[in-house]
């Protein structure tokens, strides 16, 4: 996790610790959950979904998203910024990269175009890969066919 998420984990904790000493005996999260209502039971899915929605509202967003699209935008955003596959495989959760794969591949072919520019650009430089594109040109065009 990321120093910030660990950084509103923690103050989710210490809040959570406040709402505990305040409730006393009326606490009830003998679980330890994580997340829970004001008075430590569980979140029941329900209410969670409710809220989900609410937001989406408020946030401006079509209605018909679900919470399991949150997972889906990150992994193809993860995939579209360059995360290697066996990176977001993990941090999904994932058995192996064949799942992923299974899943995110569709994504993957358009990047193809990317990966050779970027390879030429490593190999050649980027005023090389510029030059060797106007030679190629400047041939194809001096060519009689």
């Amino acid at each position: 996790m990321t120093p910030y998420v660990l950084g509103l984990l923690d103050q989710h904790h210490r809040q959570q610790t406040l709402e505990r000493l305040t409730k006393g005996s009326a606490w009830n999260n003998k679980d330890g959950y994580v997340f829970a209502t004001r008075d430590g039971r569980m979140l029941w899915p329900n209410d969670v979904w409710a809220t989900f929605k609410r937001l989406l509202k408020k946030a401006g967003l079509r209605s018909n998203i679900r919470i399991h699209d949150l997972r889906h935008a990150m992994a193809s955003f993860w995939l579209a910024n360059g995360v290697p596959i066996k990176i977001v495989s993990e941090r999904l959760g994932h058995a192996n990269i064949s799942i992923t794969l299974q899943v995110y591949g569709h994504l993957l072919p358009n990047m193809q175009e990317q990966a050779a520019a970027d390879m030429e650009e490593a190999f050649l430089g980027t005023r090389a890969a510029e030059t060797s594109i106007n030679t190629v040109t400047s041939r194809i065009q001096d060519t009689d066919f």
